[in-house]
């Protein structure tokens, strides 16, 4: 399977939201990453695939 890089924003309780890009599958493999790399933060969402 071919990977695709995927942007999200990420927000954290007392910080202002980041946009970090991933390399995956599918926006759900995208999330699960995402999950595990910032596991305190408090809301990730806006998934959407980036050239």
């Amino acid at each position: 399977m071919k990977t695709k890089r995927y942007q999200a924003t990420v927000t954290h309780k007392n910080r202002p939201p980041i946009h970090p890009i991933v390399e995956a599958v599918s926006p759900s493999e995208a999330r699960r990453i995402l999950e595990a790399q910032y596991p305190d933060a408090t809301f990730i969402s806006g998934i959407m695939e980036v050239k």
